[in-house]
């Protein structure tokens, strides 16, 4: 079965991936990571659904909207309600199990 945006937002820690309370979390930056999600997974949705090997681009394009989205959204400082409010708390939601820091998951 192949993932659905909504599961990659939720592996990521984002909140919009289950509930939205309104959508005060949703800032600019938020929309601009979806939007760019929903571009990539349409790009490559065939070789996930059918489960075949990924062009040579789709690592480059992945890392591309991380690079863009990430220092933003996974601060290195602490993730709480204040700094990052459109994260779950580690642990909330089993798909995210720990914090992700952008300088040490994504910056390698």
């Amino acid at each position: 079965m192949a993932l659905k945006v909504g599961d990659i937002l939720k592996r990521l820690g984002l909140r919009g991936a289950i509930i939205r309370y309104g959508e005060q979390w949703k800032t600019q930056e938020i929309k601009d990571l979806e939007e760019d999600i929903r571009a990539f997974y349409q790009k490559y949705e065939p070789y996930l659904k059918r489960e075949e090997d990924y062009p040579f681009e789709f690592n480059t394009d992945l890392n591309d909207v991380l690079q863009r989205h990430g220092p933003r959204l996974w601060p290195d400082g602490p993730h709480n309600e204040g700094s990052t409010f459109w994260l779950f708390p580690a642990g909330e939601i089993d798909e995210y199990p720990e914090d992700i820091y952008f300088s040490r998951h994504f910056d390698k």
